[in-house]
């Protein structure tokens, strides 16, 4: 790669909100962008509806010398099995989890192949309207310690063209994947809506009103998050009004200690050890989803979310 000229042609193959955020940030920000797609693909019209070229795979990779592979994590294994003999040889192929390489250990499997990490940490949405808003997000980039300096270049280049600016940390593929399961299971998808939910269910049961407690236990999720990443620890603390810092103070000896300490080292033990990935195996993921959207399909606190929408959230 000369990177002096820095080819800024990039593949990305699926059209997922990831794949969309990346499409649209990079292509404002100059890049050449095509995405791939299989014959007939249903997002064929999407892409075209956004402005996007598009080329059916067979014709697209083996062209491509940069390519985004930012399909759904749990099918880059089989997808990469299909697809090896049409890859340039050197190719770079860009993930945005650490998952598949280091699950499937993907840079050994295809060693012909390099195999680059850049991991926005926020969502899909989020990073198109950060990058619209000209607002920095972190991320992160790596494995620096295997990379060539031509990787280093493009890793760099395109972090900063997707709108994560200077905030781009070292890490691999092994930290990455690890660290997001955990935060997922242990925060983010885990312990905040449902714990929302338990505390929305807790106010129901003992007659408080379904708008209070969605607005107290749901909506100011949003307000408090936003007040805690833009103060930090420290003067979020000062801010909030006495009743809160004494109650959260000793609430939090309540509802955490040994025992929660213990089931958090446990959540993160079993994706170290393996045990999380080998419940993966085998699943039906769209059955499985259904499964759980038909349980908070079914959720009073849901069916409040509805109905207060376009008052209490459009526009937040």
């Amino acid at each position: 790669m000369d990177l002096g000229n820095l080819d800024k042609h990039l593949l990305i193959i699926g059209l997922g909100s990831q794949a969309k955020s990346w499409a649209l940030n990079l292509s404002n920000s100059g890049w050449d962008i095509t995405i791939g797609l299989r014959p007939n693909s249903p997002s064929l019209t999407a892409a075209r509806d956004l402005g996007l070229k598009t080329l059916e795979l067979e014709q697209a990779i083996p062209m491509a010398q940069h390519i985004a592979l930012l399909i759904p994590d749990h099918e880059q294994l089989s997808f990469l099995k299909q697809w090896q003999s049409y890859f340039q040889n050197q190719a770079q192929i860009i993930y945005a989890h650490g998952f598949a390489p280091h699950r499937h250990q993907l840079a050994e499997k295809y060693p012909t192949l390099g195999h680059l990490l850049l991991a926005p940490k926020c969502i899909a949405r989020e990073l198109r309207n950060y990058y619209v808003e000209g607002r920095p997000i972190g991320g992160s980039i790596g494995p620096l310690d295997t990379l060539s300096s031509e990787q280093k270049e493009l890793l760099f280049a395109m972090g900063k063209d997707l709108g994560l600016a200077g905030n781009l940390f070292p890490s691999n593929f092994k930290e990455e994947c690890e660290a997001d399961s955990f935060s997922e299971q242990a925060l983010l998808c885990g312990l905040l809506p449902y714990g929302a939910l338990a505390a929305f269910k807790a106010l129901r049961k003992n007659g408080f009103s379904k708008e209070i407690s969605f607005m107290e236990c749901w909506l100011e999720v949003k307000l408090i998050a936003d007040t805690m990443i833009e103060l930090g620890p420290e003067k979020f603390f000062e801010l909030i009004s006495p009743n809160a810092l004494i109650g959260a103070h000793e609430a939090q000896k309540e509802l955490f200690g040994a025992e929660f300490e213990n089931k958090l080292d446990k959540l993160l033990l079993n994706i170290q050890n393996g045990k999380f990935y080998q419940k993966l195996d085998g699943v039906d993921f769209s059955s499985y989803r259904k499964n759980v959207l038909d349980q908070w399909k079914n959720e009073e606190l849901t069916q409040t979310f509805n109905e207060l929408k376009g008052q209490l959230i459009d526009g937040i």
